[in-house]
């Protein structure tokens, strides 16, 4: 024993004064690897590994065999799959880890306990256990925007009745944004458009006026119509309709139906067969003041102003200057007809023999 002893001495001793004779280390390590239960304990030139042969960084715990893709790192957790690194406070059981997997990177806490990530050591963002995340930096009840640096940042929101500035409506324009807060009024172009107010089952056309900031029309017009829901004409009957007929007219109308000259006149609204009637007056040629005592009209053709559908039924009356005068049409069709008549009187020269025709 004593031998055994004396030897490690003078081997040690060398090594003591090579060491100090070249200036050159020898690291125990890199000649006794510590090997326990097939578990590497092993120490290289500046690096030390636990769980593996082969130390890739300063410190390398684990059965990986890669190094970190990051080169400047001094601490390596590695496996060969799944490989999590944990800090855990045992005395109130909380636990935070580092994983990483197939799923990608995770950091978060395992037991039931927020997370915070500070700068300066200020908090930056916090989770709690919900899941709920909080941004100390941002203001409450305002919406989250970037910024021109892309920063998180908020901005007000606006709430109804009040609407205080859209500020957070991306791209809104000054204009828009005058209409939507609805505080001023809209641009003047807009003031000709015709409102239409509903008042007591009335619509009231308003022409002209500003919109004011309650985004009510002004009604400034002088000549306002209100046409009642019932269907009542706003013509004033005592003084502009004569007769009985609420929708007749003093006037002639012909001018305002399609198609129909001007001795043709509406009498109220057509009926279901859509007739209408048609007047005028003929001068028909004087007669044989020969005859007896009855004597004839010249027959005389009439041509309508506008032709009938299917030949109408005609009318024909006299006229003051003879007496006892008895006329009659004949010949009627959709385009005239011809008048003639009788008189007692031997001589004559009948004028403006009246005549109506009613057909569709």
């Amino acid at each position: 024993m004593r031998k055994f002893l004396n030897t490690l001495s003078l081997c040690l001793a060398i090594l003591a004064i090579g060491s100090w004779l070249n200036a050159t280390p020898y690291p125990i390590g890199s000649l006794f690897p510590l090997v326990s239960d097939g578990t590497d304990v092993t120490m290289e030139t500046g690096k030390f590994g636990i769980g593996t042969g082969n130390p890739q960084e300063s410190l390398h715990v684990g059965a990986g065999t890669d190094a970190s893709d990051i080169s400047a790192t001094d601490l390596l957790v590695t496996r060969a799959g799944p490989s999590n690194l944990s800090v855990r406070d045992s005395t109130n059981d909380v636990e935070t880890f580092l994983f990483a997997s197939t799923v990608g990177g995770i950091i978060g806490t395992i037991t039931n306990d927020p997370l915070e990530i500070k700068t300066n050591n200020i908090s930056a963002i916090s989770i709690d256990t919900s899941q709920n995340v909080g941004i100390p930096t941002l203001t409450a009840s305002e919406i989250v925007i970037t910024d021109a640096s892309k920063n998180l940042t908020s901005a007000a929101v606006a709430t109804y009745p009040s609407l205080a500035e859209f500020i957070h409506v991306k791209g809104v324009t000054s204009a828009l944004q005058t209409q939507i807060d609805g505080k001023q009024p809209l641009d003047s172009e807009l003031t000709t458009i015709a409102a239409l107010t509903e008042t007591n089952s009335n619509v009231m056309f308003v022409a002209g006026g500003a919109w004011t900031s309650d985004a009510t029309p002004a009604i400034d017009c002088t000549d306002c119509v209100n046409l009642p829901s019932g269907g009542t004409h706003p013509v004033n009957l005592a003084s502009d309709v004569t007769g009985e007929l609420p929708h007749a007219s003093t006037s002639n109308d012909s001018s305002n139906v399609h198609g129909l000259d001007s001795g043709a006149f509406v009498l109220g609204n057509l009926d279901a067969a859509a007739e209408f009637v048609q007047r005028g007056t003929v001068n028909p040629a004087a007669g044989d003041s020969s005859a007896a005592v009855i004597y004839a009209i010249t027959l005389t053709a009439v041509t309508f102003g506008t032709a009938f559908s299917a030949a109408p039924v005609v009318v024909t009356g006299g006229t003051v200057d003879v007496t006892k005068l008895a006329t009659g049409a004949e010949a009627v069709t959709t385009t005239g007809f011809s008048i003639s008549g009788f008189t007692n009187a031997s001589s004559f020269n009948p004028t403006d023999l009246d005549w109506i025709a009613l057909g569709t």
